[in-house]
C-alpha cells in the first residue's frame, strides 16, 4: 500500500513538478542571454525565478479546463511571465515579451513531443497490460512495473526538457542582434504562432476528452492525432524561428543602410569645411604676400603726415582682415571655419557663439565635434527658416563639469515637437523621409562614441539639444 502511495505522488506531483523545473531552467538560461539579475550574484536571479516560475507553471497545467478555458490559461500565462522576468531579471519589455511569446511556444512542442514519446516508447515495450493482468501481479513484480514506468516518464521529461533547450539555443543563435528593438507590430505578428498553437492545444484537450467519455479511441486514431500535433507544434516553433531571422535580416539591413547613408553626410560636411579651410588659408597667403605693399604704404603715409588717408586705409585692412579670420574663436580652427560656414547659410538668424569653447586636454576629436555640431546647426537653422516671425536666434555653448563636456545647442522655433511611434528622433519636414532623423542619428553616434548621452527638449517656443560628452586620454 505504501510504495503505491509512493508511486502516486512521484507520478502525480514529482515528475510534473520536475517537468516544469527544468523548463524553467532553461528559460532561466535564455533570459540570461537578454539581460543581468537585479539580485546579485546572478544565480540567485535565475534560482529565484526558476522555483517561482515552476509553482506557477504546474499550477496552471493542474487545472481541469474546457476548451475556452484552455485559450484563457494560455493568455493568462503570456501575460504573467512578462511581470515575471520584470521581477528577477533587467530584461527591456519587447525582450521579455518576446521571451514569453517563445517560451509558451516552445512548451507546448514539448508537451506533445512528450505525447509522441509515449507512442514510441509503448510500441518498443510491446503490447499494453491489461487491467486484470496487473491484479494478479506479485508485490515484486509491481514494484518492477512501477518503477519502469516512473524511469520511462523521466525519460520523456528530460527529453523534452532538453527538447526546449535546444529549442531556445537555436533562437538564441539566430537572436544575434540583442540590441535590436521589436516594433509593436512585429510582436503582434509574432504572437500568431502562439496563439494558433493554443487553440490547437484546446482543439486536441477538447477532442480527446469528449472521446474518452462516449468511446476508447482506436489506437490508429490516437497515434495520428497525437502525431499531427506534435508536428503542428514544430511547425509553429519553425515558423517562430523564421520570423526572427527575417526581423533580424532586416534591422541589420535597415541598420547597414543607416550607417551607409550617415557616412556620405559626414563626408560631405568634411569636403565643406575643408573647402571653407582652404579658402581661409589662401587668403591667408594671399594677405601675407602683399604685407610688404602694405607696410610701403602705411610708411608713405605716415611720412607725408596724411592722417585722414591713413585712417581709411587701416579700417580697409582691418575689414579685410576680419573677413578672412572669421568672427568665431573657439580655440579649433576647423570649428571656426563650421561657424563660418554655418553663418553663411543662416543669413537674418542670429548666431551667437561666444560660450562655444574648445580645449584639445578634452581629448574629443574636432572631426566629431564638427558632426555634432554641424547637424545641430543644420536642424536649428531650419527650424528658424519654418518661423513666420519673431526673434530668430541660435546659441552654441560648452563648458565642464567634471570629466564630462556639455555642449549646447539652443534655437527659436514655432509650432510642437512632433514624434512618430516607432522613431526615436523627432519628425522631420525634409523633402526626402529616408533621411529622416540621420542628423539626430549621426549626434547619437558621436555621443555613443564618448560614452556620452543626447538629450533635447522643447517648451516656450526654444528647442534646446544637449550633448553630455565624457573626457579622454588620447590627444587629438
Amino acid at each position: 500500500m505504501g510504495g503505491s502511495v509512493l508511486f502516486d505522488v512521484m507520478m502525480v506531483y514529482m515528475l510534473p513538478l520536475m517537468q516544469h523545473l527544468l523548463s524553467s531552467v532553461a528559460l532561466a538560461w535564455y533570459i540570461c542571454r537578454f539581460g543581468m539579475g537585479r539580485i546579485r550574484p546572478r544565480w540567485i536571479s535565475v534560482v529565484g525565478f526558476s522555483c517561482v516560475w515552476t509553482v506557477a507553471e504546474d499550477v496552471f497545467h493542474r487545472l481541469d479546463v474546457d476548451f475556452f478555458q484552455t485559450l484563457a490559461r494560455d493568455t493568462v500565462m503570456l501575460i504573467l511571465l512578462p511581470l515575471c522576468i520584470a521581477i528577477f531579471f533587467r530584461v527591456a519589455m519587447d525582450k521579455r515579451i518576446f521571451i514569453s511569446i517563445s517560451y509558451c511556444i516552445v512548451t507546448l512542442l514539448a508537451r506533445y513531443f512528450y505525447i509522441g514519446l509515449g507512442m514510441i516508447f509503448s510500441s518498443f515495450q510491446g503490447a499494453r497490460l491489461t487491467d486484470d493482468e496487473i491484479v494478479h501481479f506479485s508485490i515484486e513484480q509491481m514494484k518492477r512495473w512501477q518503477w519502469k514506468i516512473f524511469y520511462t516518464e523521466a525519460i520523456k521529461e528530460l527529453i523534452s526538457a532538453f527538447l526546449c533547450l535546444v529549442a531556445f539555443f537555436l533562437l538564441n543563435r539566430l537572436f544575434r542582434v540583442k540590441e535590436m528593438k521589436f516594433q509593436r507590430e512585429q510582436l503582434l505578428f509574432m504572437t500568431i504562432p502562439f496563439f494558433t498553437g493554443s487553440l490547437f492545444s484546446a482543439f486536441y484537450n477538447e477532442a480527446t476528452r469528449g472521446v474518452e467519455r462516449s468511446f476508447a479511441m482506436p489506437d490508429t486514431v490516437s497515434s495520428s492525432l497525437r502525431s499531427t500535433m506534435a508536428l503542428s507544434m514544430l511547425l509553429l516553433v519553425a515558423i517562430l524561428m523564421i520570423e526572427v531571422y527575417v526581423f533580424q535580416k532586416t534591422y541589420i539591413l535597415t541598420r547597414e543602410r543607416t550607417e551607409r547613408m550617415i557616412f556620405e553626410r559626414e563626408y560631405l560636411a568634411f569636403r565643406e569645411h575643408a573647402r571653407e579651410l582652404e579658402h581661409m588659408q589662401n587668403s591667408l597667403r594671399n594677405m601675407r604676400h602683399d604685407m610688404h605693399n602694405h607696410a610701403a604704404v602705411l610708411s608713405k603715409l605716415i611720412a607725408d603726415g596724411n592722417t585722414e588717408e591713413l585712417q581709411a586705409y587701416l579700417t580697409t585692412m582691418t575689414a579685410s582682415y576680419g573677413e578672412i579670420s572669421g568672427k568665431y574663436a573657439t580655440g579649433s580652427v576647423i570649428l571656426d571655419a563650421l561657424l563660418n560656414t554655418k553663418a553663411k547659410e543662416a543669413e537674418g538668424i542670429k548666431l551667437n557663439a561666444e560660450e562655444l569653447i574648445f580645449s584639445k586636454a578634452w581629448g574629443i576629436s574636432e572631426y566629431n565635434l564638427c558632426i555634432l555640431l554641424g547637424n545641430a546647426l543644420d536642424n536649428a537653422i531650419r527650424a528658424c527658416r519654418r518661423m513666420q516671425g519673431g526673434n530668430r536666434y541660435i546659441v552654441l555653448k560648452s563648458y565642464v563639469r567634471g570629466r564630462m563636456v556639455f555642449i549646447e545647442i539652443i534655437n527659436s522655433y514655432e509650432g510642437s515637437l512632433l514624434t512618430k511611434p516607432g522613431n526615436a528622433y523627432p519628425c522631420t519636414d525634409k523633402e526626402t523621409p529616408e533621411e529622416h532623423g540621420m542628423g539626430f542619428a549621426s549626434m547619437q553616434h558621436v555621443a555613443d562614441e564618448y560614452h556620452g548621452i543626447l538629450d533635447w527638449k522643447a517648451e516656450d517656443g526654444e528647442f534646446r539639444l544637449t550633448a553630455m560628452l565624457q573626457m579622454t586620454e588620447k590627444d587629438t
